[in-house]
């Protein structure tokens, strides 16, 4: 199946990088999840696609719609990464 994937982003012109997983401590985790799910979705289909056991998990329109708004979080993102740089000072 890895090798699946890594030959379907070959296809799709897409740098390999893999599935992060989500840690429910940090909400950030849970963003750069769904991120990489929305830029990877073409070679996470194919793979799914080709095997019976997990075509199932092959998210549809609305499923991916729900993903894509989602990425409005990436603001929220930015200032947590600036807040928590070692370059502001705390109160």
């Amino acid at each position: 199946m890895r090798q699946d994937f890594m030959h379907a982003c070959q296809i799709e012109k897409i740098k390999l990088m893999w599935l992060l997983l989500d840690c429910p401590t940090r909400w950030n985790t849970s963003y750069l999840m769904l991120e990489r799910v929305f830029r990877y979705r073409q070679p996470f289909e194919v793979v799914l696609r080709g095997c019976k056991q997990l075509n199932r998990l092959v998210l549809n329109d609305d499923e991916l719609k729900v993903v894509e708004d989602l990425l409005f979080l990436k603001p929220f993102l930015d200032v947590t990464k600036m807040m928590s740089s070692g370059k502001v000072i705390d109160i």
